[in-house]
């Protein structure tokens, strides 16, 4: 599934401006996919989200779906940073009270860390809503954004 995501991303994404608390670190830019096939999806905390509205389908971090039973769906995260579509492998997973904290980065040296940051929101029946930051670094360069999303089908 993962080279399926990879393949899709080629064309279909746009950039949009990075948010004004991002000037000094690198840009989180939105991926801009209506219909994207992914098990947690992210949008900035003020991002009104409409389905039926192509417009509103900006990301800003997406996943793929998990290899299998018990895996963790943040194995493999994309981000679009300073305007290209990154991925980014998990390096770790802990918990900080009520917070969820996943940190990613690429291969490149030196790499570009995200650090995911969350506080579940809600539960359904088969997704799980979050809110939190997401901070993207690269050596001694960084920027966030408040978010908000949902893992699950």
């Amino acid at each position: 599934m993962r080279k399926h995501i990879t393949c899709m991303l080629c064309g279909l994404l746009g950039a949009a401006p990075a948010a004004a608390n991002q000037a000094a670190g690198p840009s989180i830019d939105d991926i801009h996919w209506h219909f994207v096939d992914s098990y947690c999806t992210f949008t900035r905390e003020a991002l009104d989200f409409v389905y039926d509205d192509p417009e509103t389908w900006r990301f800003v971090l997406i996943t793929n779906f998990p290899d299998g039973p018990g895996a963790d769906p943040f194995e493999f995260a994309f981000l679009r940073i300073d305007g290209m579509l990154r991925e980014l492998r998990k390096t770790r997973r802990t918990k900080d009270g009520e917070a969820d904290i996943v940190v990613m980065a690429t291969t490149d040296s030196p790499p570009l860390v995200a650090e995911l940051r969350l506080k579940e929101t809600g539960r359904g029946e088969e997704a799980t809503a979050y809110s939190g930051v997401l901070k993207v670094s690269r050596a001694d360069r960084q920027s966030s954004t408040p978010v908000k999303g949902d893992c699950g089908v």
